[in-house]
Formats: C-alpha cells, structure tokens, sequence
C-alpha cells in the first residue's frame, strides 16, 4: 500500500492494488459463497428456490466457479427445485446428480416430477406436495 493523492477534502488516500478475483484460491471463493448462500437463506421470508436459482448463476460464471461450487455439493446445500412448471427429465440430464425438491401440487404432479419421484427416489430430499 502506498499513499496516493490528495481527494477533494485535502485528505491523502491510500492507493491499494487491483487484485483479480481469479487469483483468489478456491477455498476464499467457497467462503465467499458459502457467506452469500447463508445470507440468502437467513432473510425474513426465504424460499429454498431463491439460493438454487443462485447457486446456478455462479456455475454458469467462468469454469473455476463451476469447478468450486461442484466440489462442495453438501455444504453449499446444492439441490434441484422441481415445480408443476419444471422439465425434470431435462434437468436431470444437465445436472450432475444432486439432492432433488420437489414442490407440486398433488392433482398436478406431471410426468416430469413423477419421472423423479420414480427413478431418482433416492435423491428426493424434501417432498412438498400440496
């Protein structure tokens, strides 16, 4: 660090050197996102889906972040959200093969979210039929 010009109040500023965030290791990256994932998940009013859309917003960034959030399934709590609306069978084609939620109503339950409860059972974490 060094001291660098004077602002507009007279006042020497410090000038810090620019970091690429590629340069951070991974296990910085995963805190950083192992922070953002339990600050979503502690608002007020927080549906499971908000940290799922997210987490794969952070995949689709560059191959490093793909690579930090794929090696920490379990503690970034990566899962799959299935609505009425979702294409289940797609998704889990895409997907590596994480936990599965399904939210549904029961005299909707399609043959999407019927395909997961038939042949992924196993991974079926949290089952919300309504």
């Amino acid at each position: 660090m060094r001291k660098g010009v004077s602002n507009a109040t007279g006042r020497s500023c410090l000038i810090l050197p620019l970091v690429d965030i590629n340069a951070l290791p991974d296990e910085v990256l995963l805190e950083i996102f192992d922070f953002c994932r339990a600050a979503i998940m502690n608002l007020p009013i927080v549906e499971s889906w908000i940290w799922q859309k997210t987490w794969k917003t952070l995949v689709h960034v560059c191959q490093k972040w793909r690579h930090v959030v794929f090696s920490n399934p379990v503690g970034l709590d990566l899962r799959l959200y299935c609505t009425d609306r979702t294409h289940v069978r797609e998704m889990l084609d895409l997907w590596p093969p994480l936990p599965i939620e399904i939210n549904s109503s029961i005299g909707t339950l399609g043959d999407n979210i019927m395909a997961a409860l038939e042949h992924h059972d196993r991974r079926c974490r949290s089952r919300s039929l309504h």
